[in-house]
């Protein structure tokens, strides 16, 4: 089976950081092609981790209108040329496949919804066009339970499939030590709890929320830390309000490619979102047996089910967070406990074959 993956950038986010892991384990078994429509310094972060079995064609292109209509005509002729089985697109990757599907009918075409559907779905023309073509023409796939019921909620009928989001195997680096020395150097004394968040600054992610809860948390006297890995492209406005709240205690260590490391050497994995679809960043923290504390938004709350598998607060408020973040110091935290629960449930290899197995009948889930 020949499948055509697309998507706008490899930026560092978690539906790239998915298509990348997604292509890396198909390609074991398929033939698999990875289309990228724009290319620069920023929007390239995973490309060395493909898989030398992943064929790449890459657009240098960028976000403007004119540009984009380009590269829908790109689109088409790669389709052409390679003639795929199933074209599969990502994120702002869907307009792309709207003409494909009508001079290409043969061709299957599936889209996944990498957030809840209010917040994937552009306003104006680009909505209107998702409601009619995810209805029949293009299969669309929930990432989590949250994601498909809020899909029938926003459109009024259900997605193709409800496929929940993988993680790749993940271990520590040959950096591993370094990495540990500087933590131990933010450290106040070897008692300190270290807490950390994975995930680009922007309103979506609300580290606001985080900081001002954490800030709380080291006034009344409790020996933490905070790390905060991510870059803040686009919202550096965001970034300089952040850091003029953050406590002394709170570190901005901006994009690392060693995330491993980072989990490996934490205690407590924060996430303090308004929404979500299923955070990658959520399943690599357990994987790494990191314990996690988040808003109960979107997909979270089907993985977060007990307190075993982390804690959810009761509202995405200063004040429940801090409950959360409270009652989270008060365990046990068993590493490897953790860890087993989210490699049985949510491995990219077990997603990968439902992907394929969805890519290969015409089932629909029942959510």
């Amino acid at each position: 089976m020949k499948i055509l993956e697309i998507i706008d950038t490899l930026q560092s986010g978690g539906g790239e950081r998915f298509v990348v892991d997604l292509c890396n384990e198909m390609s074991k078994t398929e033939e698999v092609i990875l289309l990228t429509l724009r290319t620069n310094d920023t929007n390239d972060f995973y490309r060395n981790q493909l898989n030398i079995n992943v064929k790449q064609i890459i657009y240098n292109g960028s976000g403007s209108l004119i540009n984009r209509l380009y590269q829908m005509w790109i689109t088409l002729v790669v389709i052409s040329k390679n003639r795929p089985d199933i074209v599969h697109v990502h994120l702002q990757g869907f307009i792309y496949s709207i003409l494909p599907r009508l001079f290409f009918p043969k061709i299957k075409y599936f889209y996944t919804v990498h957030n809840v559907a209010d917040k994937d779905a552009s306003k104006g023309i680009v909505q209107r066009l998702r409601r009619i073509f995810l209805k029949s023409k293009i299969k669309a796939i929930a990432i989590s339970k949250a994601c498909g019921d809020s899909f029938i909620h926003f459109y009024g009928y259900k997605p193709y499939k409800v496929i929940y989001n993988g993680c790749r195997i993940l271990s520590i680096s040959k950096n591993f030590f370094s990495v540990r020395e500087e933590i131990d150097r933010l450290k106040i004394d070897n008692k300190t709890k270290v807490f950390i968040t994975v995930a680009r600054i922007q309103p979506q992610k609300n580290q606001r929320l985080l900081i001002e809860s954490f800030n709380q948390i080291i006034n009344e006297g409790n020996n933490a830390i905070l790390l905060i890995v991510g870059d803040w492209v686009g919202y550096n406005s965001l970034y300089e309000e952040l850091v003029d709240i953050a406590n002394e205690r709170v570190h901005f260590l901006g994009t690392r490619t060693n995330v491993a490391d980072y989990l490996a050497l934490s205690d407590f994995f924060c996430l303090s979102s308004l929404w979500e679809g299923l955070p990658i960043s959520l399943l690599e923290a357990g994987y790494m047996g990191c314990f996690p504390i988040c808003t109960p938004v979107g997909g979270i709350v089907d993985v977060i089910k007990s307190d075993e598998q982390g804690i959810l607060s009761n509202t995405v408020s200063i004040d429940d967070y801090k409950f959360a973040i409270k009652k989270a110091l008060t365990f046990d935290i068993d590493r490897n406990k953790i860890s087993n629960y989210y490699i049985k449930n949510y491995s990219i290899s077990n997603t990968a074959n439902i992907y394929l197995e969805c890519f290969k009948g015409q089932i629909y889930e029942n959510i």
